[in-house]
């Protein structure tokens, strides 16, 4: 069997082909009035279309083969340089992945995936400081997406500037009020700032929109041990155990409330395991 790279130039010269017959059926209309993609806009993106394909089916080297290609013909395209980072990190070329989202932005300054990926390589590097201004631009592009207003708030968490953090959960949450995730979270900042009692009533809330959700039930566990309540702060990380039995968060927390009511025994056992 040939390899991809041995074959590329063939489907490039396909694709150019095709870009030229488009254009020529379309030089009565948009593409001959110069509002249309040019052949090597069309092979860009067909090399780029072909490079998700490959990604998707897990073949990053081949797939990434298909978006230099297409940047070479190119190399403004922010979606193709936001695909090559997605093959580059799944290569565990992080540097190289970071660098393609730059290369992403600078191309087009409006695209959303772009900016939310880097936010993320940032925040992987623990570059929390510029990760916020990847997230910055990320909710001023769609700032009604949930989504992305949760993964500032995370991205503040991280940095621990928690006020801000809090406000990120607020605007997703205004969004969606019963979005879980972002009332979990909003119930770290309560707990960081010793507020039992709001953490609780938001993690109430996080449970009975998902009974399985450990993390929460896990920090319903702190947030009772901080009270002092610690036979419920064991029922608390029991409920998480039930989900899964050897998460360590709720093993931990577990111990811990078995010590404060003197079942030192018990919380042997748990230290043994973890």
């Amino acid at each position: 069997m040939r390899s991809l790279s041995a074959i590329l130039p063939f489907i490039f010269i396909g694709a150019v082909a095709g870009g030229l017959c488009l254009e020529a059926l379309c030089s009565s209309g948009a593409a001959a009035s110069g509002f249309g993609p040019s052949p090597w806009q069309e092979a860009a993106r067909y090399m780029d279309r072909l490079g998700a394909k490959l990604s998707s089916a897990g073949e990053h080297a081949a797939a990434l083969e298909c978006f230099n290609e297409s940047l070479e013909q190119n190399s403004s395209y922010a979606d193709a340089w936001v695909h090559r980072a997605g093959s580059e990190k799944a290569l565990k070329n992080y540097n190289a992945s970071r660098a393609s989202l730059q290369k992403a932005v600078e191309a087009d300054r409006r695209n959303a995936a772009a900016w939310s990926a880097l936010a993320d390589a940032l925040s992987m590097e623990g570059d929390y400081e510029n990760a916020s201004a990847a997230a910055a631009e990320l909710v001023r592009i769609d700032a009604k997406n949930k989504a992305c207003w949760l993964k500032k708030g995370n991205i503040e968490q991280m940095r621990g500037n928690f006020s801000a953090a809090e406000a990120d959960y607020n605007r997703a949450i205004d969004i969606d009020p019963k979005y879980k995730d972002a009332l979990y979270r909003k119930a770290l900042c309560a707990l960081h700032d010793n507020d039992t009692d709001q953490a609780l009533e938001l993690l109430d809330l996080v449970l009975t929109l998902d009974p399985k959700y450990k993390q929460a039930s896990t920090a319903k566990g702190l947030a009772l041990q901080a009270q002092g309540e610690y036979e419920g702060a064991v029922k608390s990380f029991d409920k998480a155990l039930e989900t899964e039995a050897r998460w360590t968060p709720a093993l931990a927390g577990k111990m811990n409330a078995l010590l404060a009511l003197g079942r030192d025994r018990e919380a042997a056992d748990i230290l043994i395991r973890l």
